[in-house]
């Protein structure tokens, strides 16, 4: 199903934090931010709750509400598109284009390989949320090295990314439960990975070693392993960096669980 603009209609939304297109003039490239500098080898640090502001070619994006509410505010100048999970759309300009794809669970992904995924062309403004509460994370990827997800992780890219699902083998999947399967992210572009809770930045150096229950995971570009540790987990080599999240989905379902009525 496609969805176009009426003629004549504006795009842009306004507002604090919003970012700003003229509605004539475009130019291939828009406004450059200052980027986040990566850590040092070893180190750990939580993401900043600051916005998080920046430009790949003719898309810029924008990271608000960074108090467990985040969104993403995405302006697409003409011709550019980004891609994000299905219903993650909150509301978007009436000049973006929108194709939806067919929905396909991620846990059907033993017989599918695909996820469910909208696609959005500008000019216009989309803005997007997290499936609950959390952070984002962008992830400027260079062509050359693949990035890691977990099933939960994948919020949107822009259009040269792209996945398919790496199974983790049937041995492992006795204990990894839903983990069986890792997105595999290629290509050269913007990737933005949510969280449940707040970010946590893991830089590993040569050789360097982690362990992860696979509840915390988000996304990776290192080398790893699963492992039975009493409870399923991932092995991790560096070097590479690693984002956690400081809520495990899996403790969350059994805390709402235990005060339902009749517990």
């Amino acid at each position: 199903m496609s969805y176009g603009p009426p003629p004549g209609a504006p795009g842009g939304f306004s507002g604090p934090g919003m970012p700003q297109f003229p509605s004539q003039g475009y130019t291939a490239q828009g406004p450059q931010y200052p980027q986040e500098k990566p850590q040092p080898s070893g180190s750990m640090t939580q993401q900043s709750n600051s916005d998080n502001v920046g430009t790949y070619e003719g898309v810029t994006y924008r990271i608000t509400h960074r108090d467990d509410n985040t969104i993403l505010t995405l302006s697409l100048q003409p011709n550019y598109g980004v891609k994000s999970r299905s219903n993650s759309m909150i509301c978007m300009s009436p000049t973006v284009n929108m194709q939806g794809q067919f929905k396909v669970s991620f846990r059907n992904l033993l017989s599918t390989g695909q996820l469910s995924q909208t696609t959005y062309h500008g000019p216009g403004d989309v803005i997007l949320s997290p499936q609950v509460w959390g952070d984002i994370v962008p992830i400027r990827m260079d062509g050359q090295r693949p990035w890691y997800l977990g099933h939960h992780a994948y919020l949107a890219s822009t259009e040269n990314i792209t996945w398919t699902a790496k199974s983790q083998g049937f041995k492992k999947t006795l204990f990894s439960g839903d983990g069986m399967f890792v997105a595999n992210v290629t290509g050269a572009g913007m990737l933005f990975v949510e969280a449940i809770g707040a970010l946590v930045q893991k830089q590993l150096g040569p050789g360097e070693e982690l362990i992860v229950d696979r509840g915390h995971l988000v996304a990776w570009d290192c080398q790893y392993k699963m492992e039975k540790l009493g409870t399923s987990g991932f092995m991790f080599t560096g070097p590479g960096t690693i984002y956690l999240q400081t809520r495990n989905p899996e403790h969350i379902i059994e805390w709402i669980s235990a005060q339902l009525p009749g517990r």
